[in-house]
């Protein structure tokens, strides 16, 4: 099931999924150094600059609305596992080619 983009609603996707698979779900990125999480914990999920920082601290990442595979791309490049869905079959095998090539 990791490493893996499905051609189909996320809904059905996570459904699949067994009990504590997964260990993010990203629905909306944050906003790197634009957002204010009040922590003053720098190392805190959520602060990184970027969004290759922020997959590199999180193991197994569950995308819902795949777009254009950027998570899958990060993931692969930290050695970090995905799962996406994504209903456009379009942005499917375009995700998939990105990730393929790196």
């Amino acid at each position: 099931m990791l490493n893996k983009i499905y051609h189909e609603s996320c809904l059905k996707t996570i459904n699949n999924l067994p009990d504590n698979y997964i260990d993010l779900v990203i629905t909306s990125p944050p906003y790197w150094s634009l957002r204010d999480y009040d922590c003053k914990d720098s190392d805190n999920i959520g602060n990184e600059k970027n969004s290759f920082d922020y997959i590199d601290n999180i193991v197994n990442v569950y995308d819902p609305f795949m777009g254009f595979g950027t998570v899958g791309v990060v993931a692969k490049r930290n050695n970090r596992n995905f799962i996406g869905s994504e209903i456009v079959k379009e942005f499917v095998d375009l995700s998939n080619k990105r990730i393929k090539n790196g």
